[in-house]
C-alpha cells in the first residue's frame, strides 16, 4: 500500500488551514503538517475534511490574538508554543473522538 495518498492528503490539509495565516507561515505550516501527520500515525487518520480546516483555522487564529497581546519581541515564540499545544491537544481530541465510536 502506498502512503502518497495520505501524504498528499495530508499536506493539502495543513496548507488549507494555513491559507488564511499571515503570522509566521512557515512555523504554522510545519506545526499544522505535523500535527495532521501525526493524527495519522496515532490515530489512523487518512482524511481530513472541510470542519477539520475550518477548526485548524480557529485555532491558528486563536493562538494568532492571544500571541498579539505579548510584547512585539516574544509574539512568535509564544505564537510557537500556543500552536504546537493547540495542535497536540487537536491530536489527542481527535483520538478520543475515534475511541468514542469505536
Amino acid at each position: 500500500m502506498s502512503i502518497l495518498p495520505v501524504l498528499t492528503q495530508a499536506s493539502k490539509t495543513a496548507r488549507d488551514a494555513v491559507s488564511t495565516c499571515t503570522f509566521a507561515a512557515d512555523d504554522t505550516y510545519k506545526l499544522v503538517l505535523a500535527a495532521v501527520l501525526e493524527d495519522w500515525t496515532t490515530n489512523g487518520n487518512q482524511t481530513w475534511g472541510h470542519t477539520d480546516i475550518v477548526i485548524l483555522q480557529k485555532v491558528i487564529a486563536d493562538c494568532h490574538k492571544v500571541a498579539t497581546g505579548h510584547r512585539p519581541e516574544v509574539q512568535s515564540p509564544v505564537y510557537a508554543v500556543l500552536l504546537k499545544g493547540a495542535m497536540d491537544g487537536w491530536v489527542k481530541s481527535r483520538a478520543l473522538a475515534a475511541a468514542s465510536t469505536a
